[in-house]
This record gives C-alpha cells, structure tokens and sequence, in this order.
C-alpha cells in the first residue's frame, strides 16, 4: 500500500514548468534583468480605467469659443464692428472686391452685378460656424450654375477647402464653412475676416463673367 501510494504522488505531482516553480520565476527576474518581458510572453492587459478621464482632461484644454452674450445690445455691438472691420479689410486689399453697407444682422451681401445673384458672408455666434454663400437665382441660374460646376476644382483649389453645392427649386448655392470660430473676442476676428475675404474674393470674381 505504501509503494502504491508513492507511485499515485509522483503521477499528480505538478509539471516542472508550472508557474509556481522556482524556475518560472527565476526566467522573469531574467527576463526583467535584460529590458523587460517579451511581447511574445507578455499578456494582453485590459484597457485602463483611467484612460476615458484622461482623454477628457485632454479635451478641457483645447480653446473653447465663449459663449453667445444673451442681452441685445451687447450682440449688436459685436455684429456691427465685426462687419465694419471686416470692410476696413476688404478695402485694405483693393481687391475686386468692394465694401459695402453693414447693418446689425447676421449677414452682410454684396454687390456682384447680377440682379439675381447674391454673395454673402453669414455668422451664426451660436454654433461658432461662419460662412459665404453665393446664391444663384432667376431663369439663367441653372445653365450658370452648371458652368460654375465645371469650374469647381479650380475653385476649390483657390478657396483651399471644399465646398457645398446645393440645388432647390427656388436657387443654386455655393456654401463655404468655417467652424470654432469665437466672434465674442475681437482678438480672433482677423483670422475668421481674412478667411472671409478670401473666399468673397474668390466667389466674386467666378460670379463677375455675368455682371450686367
């Protein structure tokens, strides 16, 4: 009984290579000694717990535009000199482009010879987006419009962006955006001005083959 008893322990006992052997942990303290375990021995860990806090003190630090002003006449003071230093620009770079009258409204259009063609530069502070639009409007607008959409690579490449180029039963428009902008700070006005001067420029003069 005693010999058969022995025989059984030496069947159960645990592999030398288990990973509670000596010898188990002494090739980890090699392996630490030399730079680390391999990635081939290391095991795939889980995602840490930390990882969405940190991703969110990351995004706290990025600019965030100030929010909208909610009393009347502190917007209307900030609409009216955003335009007005907006055509101080436009006049700055003797463009082809002219200032024109500015009013206290989220928009300000200009002239492009076209009794039916209309190219404007909108704000909306709420959603910190501007934009320029070209409207195309009247009988020829759809034969026109097709013309500008040959064109369209070209201009996109001036522009330096995409553009968005929308048909409705009324008119043709020709949208350019710019996001995270902050017209509550005159500080950052000149970027979003410059950028729609540009875009003006450029849309004015596509427009111009038509003036009257």
């Amino acid at each position: 009984a005693g010999g058969e008893h022995r025989r059984r322990s030496r069947r159960e006992s645990p592999p030398r290579n288990h990973p509670s052997s000596p010898s188990f942990f002494s090739k980890l303290k090699c392996c630490a000694a030399a730079g680390g375990v391999s990635s081939q021995s290391r095991k795939p860990q889980p995602h840490s717990r930390a990882t969405p806090g940190r991703f969110r003190r990351r995004r706290a630090r990025l600019p965030v535009p100030a929010a909208w002003p909610t009393d009347l006449d502190a917007q209307l003071e900030i609409i009216t000199n955003y335009w007005k230093e907006l055509n101080e620009l436009i006049a700055q770079r003797r463009g082809a482009l002219r200032p024109t009258l500015a009013f206290p409204q989220m928009w300000i259009t200009f002239p492009t010879g076209h009794p039916d063609y209309v190219l404007a530069a909108e704000l909306n502070p709420e959603n910190h987006v501007a934009f320029v639009k070209l409207r195309l409007s009247g009988e020829s607008s759809p034969e026109d419009f097709a013309v500008l959409e040959m064109q369209r690579e070209e201009l996109e490449h001036k522009i330096g962006q995409s553009l968005l180029w929308q048909r409705t039963a009324d008119e043709r428009v020709i949208t350019a955006e710019r996001h995270d902008i902050d017209i509550t700070s005159p500080r950052d006005w000149r970027t979003t001005q410059q950028w729609m001067a540009d875009v003006l420029e450029q849309m004015y003069l596509l427009v111009s083959q038509w003036a009257h």
